[in-house]
C-alpha cells in the first residue's frame, strides 16, 4: 500500500516533536543553533576566520569549538558548491584525510591489547615482501620513524592522479611505489612523516583479522561509538554519502607535491590568483586507503575527538603507551598514530579537495574541529590548520598546566606534523515508508520500514537525553535525505 507524501510528512513531523520532548540539542541544526546566544569567543573568532577564509580562498568551512564553561559554537562559512553557491551544510560529509590514521592506529593498538600482535614485532612477520621489513617494527610505523619513503612524493604517481583520476588503486601498488625509492633513513633514527606506514598498517590489520579494513573500522570504531555517518569507502565507491561538500584544489596534484622535490618550473605558486580552484570531488580516493581515506561528518568527529584523546577504546596502559610523545619541533609531538598540538590531542588531515583538524584537550575537555573543502591554499598552507591556529590562540587551549608526563603541553603556536599534499546506512528512494516511535525511558525502540523493503529494528540505550535526541535526529535525517523535503 503506497503512503502519500502528506502521511510521510506527518510522520516526520511527529518524530520532530518527539525530539523536542527529549531536549534535542540546539547545536544540531544550523537554524536552531543560530537562535542560541553565541559565546563571547565566537564574536572574536568570526572576523578572524572570515579573514583567513578570504585570504586562503576557501570555498567553505565548518567550525566547531566547545569550551566547557565558556560555551559551544558551531558555524558554517561559505559554500559547499562553487557552481550553485549553496551555503555549506554543517551536516555535510567530507573526506578527513589523515585523521584516518588515528582510527587505524587505534585498531592496531586494539590488536596489541588482544595479544594478536606486538608493538615491537618486525613487520616482516606479517608482510614478508617489505624492504628492510625485518628491521622495521609496528611501533615505528605508528610513530613515523620507519624511514620508509612516502609514496605520495613520487612524481609519476602524482601524474597518474592527474591523468587518470578515476583509477582504483590497490594497496600493493602504493607500497611498491615506496619500495622503488631509497628510505629516508634507517629505521628508528628519525621522525619522518610517511603515508606508506599506514598503508602497511592497513595490510597488517587485514592479514591478522582476515577481514577487509573497511569492515574492521566499522566493527571496531564506528559501530561501537555510534559513528553512523563514517565509512572507509571501497575502491569502486568513489562518491560520498549525501549530503556532501564538493571538494576543490588549486593547480594539479603534480604541482602540489612537497616543494623540495619540485623543479623550478613546477614550483610555481600553487593556484594562480586569477583562476578558480578545480573541482576534484570525484577523484577516486583509493590512493589514500588506510592512510587517509575515511569519510565522516561533524557529528561523528565530535564523538571521535573525545574517544581518541581519552582512550575510550583502549585500556589505560595502552593509552599511556600511545601518548609516549616523540618531539617533532618545539610546538608539536607525535605518538602512536596521534599528534599533540599545544596541548590538544588529535590529528590534522589533507587530501585532494579537503582539509581537516580534529583535536580534544583531556584536561579542559575543549574540542576544536575544522573541516574545509579546499586542499591547499594558494600560499601552500593547509586551510584547516591555519583556521585551527586562530581558534587555539583565541581561546587559549594551549595554556593548560601539565597534569602528567603523558599530557605535557607546549605553548608555542601550533605547527602540526607535515601532511601529504595530497556500514553506514545507504538507502535509495522507494514508494513507502512507515515510522513508529515508541518512547520507553531509559530505552527507545525505533521500528522503521526502509526503502529496500527490509525492516530494521534498533534498540538504542538512552544514556542521556541529549545523546538519545542526537540519535533520534540521525534517524530523522536519514528519512529526510531518502524522501526529500515533503511538499506543503
Amino acid at each position: 500500500m503506497e503512503i502519500q507524501h502528506s502521511h510521510v510528512r506527518n510522520l516526520l513531523l511527529a518524530l520532530w516533536l518527539a525530539l523536542l520532548l527529549v531536549s534535542f540539542p540546539t547545536g544540531a541544526d544550523a537554524r536552531v543553533a543560530g537562535l542560541a546566544q553565541q559565546p563571547a569567543f565566537a564574536d572574536k573568532l568570526m572576523p578572524l576566520l572570515s579573514a583567513k577564509q578570504k585570504q586562503m580562498r576557501v570555498p567553505g568551512a565548518i567550525i566547531y569549538v566547545d569550551v566547557p564553561g565558556k560555551g559551544t559554537w558551531t558555524t558554517g562559512m561559505g559554500t559547499d558548491n562553487l557552481k550553485t553557491n549553496t551555503p555549506i551544510n554543517i551536516k555535510d560529509h567530507m573526506r578527513i584525510g589523515s585523521v584516518t590514521k588515528t582510527m587505524v592506529g587505534t585498531v592496531i593498538l586494539q590488536l596489541v591489547q588482544e595479544k594478536k600482535i606486538r608493538l615491537d614485532d618486525p613487520i616482516h612477520t606479517y608482510l614478508p615482501n617489505v624492504k628492510n621489513g625485518q628491521a622495521i617494527t609496528i611501533r615505528q610505523l605508528l610513530n613515523m620513524t620507519s624511514g620508509l619513503f612516502d609514496y605520495v612524493e613520487d612524481r609519476p604517481y602524482r601524474q597518474t592522479l592527474d591523468q587518470h583520476p578515476d583509477k582504483a588503486w590497490k594497496p600493493n601498488e602504493l607500497v611498491a611505489i615506496s619500495m622503488r625509492h631509497a628510505p629516508y633513513s634507517p629505521p628508528g633514527q628519525q621522525y619522518r612523516y610517511s603515508n606508506t606506514n599506514f598503508i602497511l598498517l592497513g595490510q597488517i590489520i587485514e592479514r591478522v583479522t582476515h577481514t577487509p579494513a573497511n569492515v574492521v573500522l566499522q566493527q571496531r570504531i564506528f559501530q561501537p561509538l555510534g559513528m553512523y555517518n563514517s565509512l572507509l569507502p571501497l575502491p569502486n565507491q568513489p562518491t560520498m554519502p549525501r549530503p556532501y561538500a564538493q571538494g576543490y584544489m588549486f593547480g594539479s596534484n603534480l604541482q602540489s607535491i612537497p616543494r623540495p622535490h619540485m623543479t623550478r618550473k613546477e614550483a610555481i605558486k600553487v593556484g594562480d590568483l586569477d583562476r578558480q580552484p578545480n573541482n576534484v570531488t570525484d577523484l577516486n580516493h583509493s590512493f589514500s586507503w588506510t592512510s587517509g581515506g575515511v569519510v565522516s561528518d561533524l557529528e561523528d568527529l565530535k564523538i571521535w575527538a573525545r574517544a581518541l584523546a581519552t582512550g575510550k577504546l583502549l585500556n589505560p596502559a595502552l593509552q599511556r603507551e600511545r601518548l609516549n610523545w616523540l618531539p617533532i619541533n618545539e610546538s608539536s609531538s607525535y605518538g602512536l598514530g596521534i599528534a599533540k598540538f599545544t596541548g590538544l590531542l588529535g590529528h590534522n588531515g589533507s587530501t585532494p579537495g579537503y582539509t581537516s583538524f580534529v583535536a580534544y584537550q583531556p584536561v579542559t575537555k575543549t574540542t576544536v574541529i575544522i573541516l574545509t573543502n579546499l586542499y591547499i591554499a594558494p600560499d601552500g598552507t593547509n586551510p584547516a590548520n591555519e583556521m585551527a591556529k586562530a581558534v587555539i590562540q583565541t581561546i587559549g587551549a594551549g595554556t593548560v598546566k601539565n597534569t602528567s608526563k603523558t599530557q605535557a603541553e607546549h605553548t608555542s603556536p601550533i605547527q602540526p606534523a607535515r601532511e601529504p599534499r595530497h556500514p553506514i546506512d545507504n538507502h535509495t528512494s522507494a514508494s513507502a515508508a512507515s515510522f513508529l516511535v515508541r518512547m520507553h525511558l531509559p530505552e527507545l525502540f525505533l521500528y522503521t520500514t526502509i526503502p529496500m523493503g527490509a525492516i530494521l529494528q534498533r534498540k538504542i540505550a538512552a544514556g542521556s537525553k541529549d545523546a538519545l535526541a542526537r540519535r533520534m535526529h540521525n534517524w530523522y535525517e536519514k528519512l529526510h535525505h531518502v524522501y526529500g523535503r515533503m511538499p506543503d
